[in-house]
C-alpha cells in the first residue's frame, strides 16, 4: 500500500503534458487578450509542452491541439489555474536543468 502511495505521489507531482499545454495556452491568450507583451517563457514552455503532447496524437495539428487543449483548461477556477501553470512553469525549468 506504501508503494502504491509513494507511485501516486510521484505521479501527480509530474503534470500531464497536455493539461500543461492547455494551462500555458490559456496564459498566453489571457495576456494577448488583455493587450500585454506575452513573456518568452510562457511561449517557451508552450513549445516545451507541445512536443511532449504531440506523441499521444501524432496526426492532430499543432494548432488544433493547442487550442483543443486551452478549451479544457478555462472552466478550472482562477486560483487552481494560477497552480497549475507556476507548477508546469517549474517542471519545464527543471527539465532543462
Amino acid at each position: 500500500m506504501l508503494t502504491l502511495s509513494l507511485a501516486l505521489a510521484a505521479a501527480s507531482a509530474v503534470p500531464d503534458a497536455y493539461v500543461c499545454l492547455g494551462t500555458t495556452s490559456r496564459a498566453i491568450r489571457d495576456a494577448q487578450q488583455r493587450g500585454r507583451v506575452v513573456d518568452p517563457q510562457l511561449t517557451s514552455a508552450q513549445i516545451f509542452w507541445l512536443e511532449r503532447a504531440r506523441v499521444a496524437v501524432p496526426d492532430t495539428p499543432d494548432a488544433s491541439l493547442i487550442e483543443d487543449a486551452r478549451v479544457s483548461r478555462l472552466d478550472q477556477p482562477a486560483r487552481a489555474y494560477r497552480r497549475e501553470l507556476r507548477r508546469c512553469l517549474a517542471n519545464v525549468e527543471r527539465a532543462r536543468g
